[in-house]
């Protein structure tokens, strides 16, 4: 299978989860609501993004093995794997931690900086590991080709 085809395969299944993730969203943004509030109980959000975030973790594995599966060298599926487990740290850096390091310090550019730097290194390995792909099989899309295509 070339890189169109593959391409195109994993276009299809991103249209069929679509829906998926747009429920995920609603309930997150509740969750990082009920997170930030200071004067509510804070249980509330994290019950709710701990569902959140096993949703979307049971979503992101079964996302990666699709896409790992169009390509038959071990490397390659391990760095895709490895790539979406950087997007479920990034969702959880954004939905869980971020809300409350704002909450804890709430006038401080502290946790700005904190996020910000992990957020930036999250998309340098990103960036990396899209290298890696291109050097162990060039065939195989890349994440910014997915996002692109």
């Amino acid at each position: 299978m070339n890189k169109q085809e593959r391409l195109h395969t994993i276009k299809q299944s991103n249209r069929k989860r679509l829906l998926q993730r747009l429920l995920l969203a609603l309930p997150a943004g509740l969750a990082v609501y009920f997170l930030m509030r200071t004067d509510g109980n804070i249980w509330i959000g994290f019950a709710i993004i701990g569902g959140v975030l096993l949703a979307t973790r049971y979503f992101f594995s079964n996302e990666a093995d699709a896409i790992s599966q169009l390509s038959e060298q071990e490397q390659v599926k391990r760095v895709v794997t490895l790539q979406y487990h950087l997007d479920f740290l990034f969702i959880a850096l954004l939905g869980l931690v971020n809300p409350l390091a704002i909450r804890i310090m709430e006038w401080s550019w502290i946790p700005a900086v904190l996020i910000g730097g992990a957020l930036l290194y999250i998309l340098w390995a990103q960036e990396k590991l899209d290298q890696q792909i291109r050097w162990l099989d060039p065939e195989q899309p890349t994440r910014r080709e997915i996002r692109r295509f």
